[in-house]
């Protein structure tokens, strides 16, 4: 036994004073509250497109609500911002139920695989699959946070997409250029001695995009998976938006890298058409000053 003893007058204050558990945190009070229905992915998009069921315009929401529909889940889309999520990042989900429970995007894979019917591929953990998806979540972010937010005439052009639901012109111009700087500071870290240069992005990009072409080749789904999977997915939400946003005819490299190759621009066809066929089609032709 303890020779530790609380003296009589210290204790009657603790007893005074019985143990709470304090409950997690709540929602942001802006979220709508869960739906026993079904449960919601909150993203970038409009509240049209949610309705129409229509891809976000952010590459990482764009995945993760592309795999939960390779997984059979049925779920509802709401328009969202980073201001409104728990943990300052979209995408994230609320389950469905009378006690919903509120997962980031780095638990969606799970999730998904514990409560639908996710594809057999590959295991994420191969090391072909982490060599590929390195390409995609460095070199071609790279190149997309560089063609969106610092050439200056698709920022101008195309920066108002992200808030376009947005009722104040002032706050989408302020979340326009908030979205800009930090899309500055990331390239400034992941690039070699934090100097950002367009010429060695684009060719980052374009290398990047070859060796994809290459690794898909003839096959419909990579790595030989018979159905879409997670890095499906994944180039998908980059693929999708890098084909259909109207690009500004000078500032358009990299849609014109991935066109280059047919198999990736026939790879966004498949999921598009499968998963999205109401979704805005690729543009034959890129965003001209005056058009």
């Amino acid at each position: 036994m303890s020779s530790f003893r609380i003296p009589p007058a210290l204790k009657a204050v603790f007893n005074s004073f019985p143990l709470l558990i304090i409950p997690d945190d709540p929602l942001p009070a802006g979220c709508p509250r869960p739906s026993p229905e079904a449960p919601a992915l909150y993203v970038f998009t409009t509240p049209e497109d949610a309705a129409r069921g229509n891809p976000s315009f952010n590459p990482s929401c764009l995945k993760w609500q592309t795999y939960l529909k390779f997984c059979g889940i049925n779920y509802r889309i709401v328009p969202s911002n980073n201001h409104a999520s728990p943990s300052r990042a979209l995408p994230f989900l609320v389950t469905a139920g009378t006690v919903a429970s509120t997962l980031p995007s780095n638990h969606l894979g799970k999730w998904a695989r514990l409560n639908g019917n996710a594809p057999k591929e590959i295991s994420a953990e191969n090391p072909q699959v982490q060599a590929f998806l390195s390409l995609v979540n460095s070199q071609l972010r790279d190149a997309w946070l560089y063609a969106l937010f610092l050439e200056p005439n698709n920022f101008y052009n195309l920066s108002s997409v992200h808030y376009r639901s947005t009722v104040a012109s002032v706050v989408n111009i302020f979340l326009s250029h908030q979205m800009q700087s930090a899309a500055t500071q990331e390239l400034l870290q992941a690039r070699p001695g934090g100097v950002i240069s367009a010429d060695d992005i684009y060719a980052d990009a374009e290398s990047a995009v070859s060796a994809l072409s290459t690794v898909l080749g003839d096959d419909e789904w990579f790595f030989g998976g018979k159905e879409p999977g997670l890095f499906d997915a994944t180039l998908f939400g980059y693929l999708h938006l890098i084909l259909t946003l109207k690009w500004d005819e000078k500032e358009a490299g990299l849609v014109r890298a991935v066109k280059k190759h047919e198999n990736l621009v026939g790879h966004e066809e498949r999921i598009r058409m499968k998963m999205y066929p109401n979704a805005p089609k690729p543009s034959a032709w890129v965003w001209v000053e005056g058009s």
